[in-house]
């Protein structure tokens, strides 16, 4: 009995494992599967580019929000931050008609967003939690208060060829969103800036004794974050070829938390793979997809996400133990 006893927990152990290494996948799969069961046309060749269209700007938010969770932070700031970006990049596009310029305006913005919150972090020493906060908050005015409640449309042949091109069946947009996330693995994985993203999550004391700069690192991390901000934005104007204010904000936020969380990046850092955001991010895509097939109304949309994110993090504490032994 003992032994048959000792065999079930082994066979659970075994399973625990499988899942917590390619859950996310496994979600992915289930989910398709179900979805098209309920409605073919979710996973035709139409629907299936349009939804690598449509993940585009909240992969990208998600890759830079992922390195910062990683090192213990939150960036609550990215959704109005990439708003703000869009108006930035419509104004400086109307002055100049450059449309360099206005890239480089939306990545500024970004790298400036990122900055500040990491000065609050690093030198002031406020939770990145109030701090971003706070940061969310002045964005989401500046921005209103920029646009003026104005729509502009803006055109140009390069944000056309970002945003609406392809090759054979697949979005430019979505091979610069695959060509994004394989300089972020390459950096998390194989350079000084990734290794020291995992320290600094996991335990940030010890990785200041070990000699690691927490100001410049933190600081490189939140300023990944706002580039972040400052590309999303741009593929999105590219998109729909005009500048509003609502055009992001905390429904873009939302979509890249629950990606980066449901692609098994620990909320309490110190974990978390690119590979992983990503498949979260599809995942996450392919649910907004289906719920819009599905004719389900907006707000049990964001019922449905939020339970989704709040399901997640259960998991997290559920599987905790079993991750700190398999650290041990």
């Amino acid at each position: 009995m003992p032994d048959a006893k000792r065999l079930r927990r082994s066979r659970a152990a075994k399973a625990l494992r499988v899942f917590q290494a390619y859950g996310p996948v496994i979600l992915l799969l289930v989910f398709a599967a179900i979805v098209a069961a309920v409605n073919p046309r979710f996973l035709s060749l139409t629907n299936l580019v349009n939804i690598s269209m449509q993940i585009v700007p909240v992969g990208i938010v998600s890759l830079g929000l992922m390195f910062v969770i990683i090192s213990g932070g939150i960036d609550l700031s990215a959704g109005f931050g990439v708003a703000l970006c869009i108006v930035c990049t419509g104004i400086v596009f109307g002055l100049t008609k450059n449309i360099v310029l206005s890239i480089l305006a939306s990545i500024a913005v970004g790298v400036v967003l990122g900055n500040v919150n990491a000065i609050f972090i690093t030198r002031v020493g406020i939770q990145p939690f109030i701090v971003t906060l706070a940061m969310m908050s002045v964005a989401q005015g500046l921005t209103q208060i920029l646009a003026t409640g104005q729509i502009v449309f803006f055109n140009h042949p390069f944000l056309s060829f970002l945003g609406r091109a392809r090759f054979a069946y697949l979005p430019v947009s979505a091979i610069f969103l695959i060509l994004l996330y394989i300089i972020g693995y390459l950096i998390l994985n194989y350079t000084r800036l990734g290794a020291y993203t995992y320290a600094l999550g996991d335990n940030e004391e010890g990785a200041r004794l070990a000699g690691i700069s927490i100001l410049r690192f933190k600081t490189i991390l939140y300023i990944l974050s706002g580039v972040c901000m400052g590309l999303a934005a741009i593929v999105i104007i590219s998109r729909v070829a005009l500048v509003a204010a609502n055009l992001a904000g905390i429904s873009l936020l939302l979509d890249a938390v629950a990606s980066v969380i449901l692609g098994g990046t620990n909320v309490n850092g110190g974990s978390g793979t690119v590979q992983g955001t990503f498949i979260g991010v599809v995942l996450v895509g392919m649910i907004s997809n289906a719920l819009n097939l599905l004719n389900v109304p907006p707000v049990f949309q964001d019922v449905f996400k939020g339970s989704v994110i709040i399901l997640a993090l259960y998991y997290q504490v559920l599987t905790k133990p079993a991750r700190s032994m398999r650290r041990a």
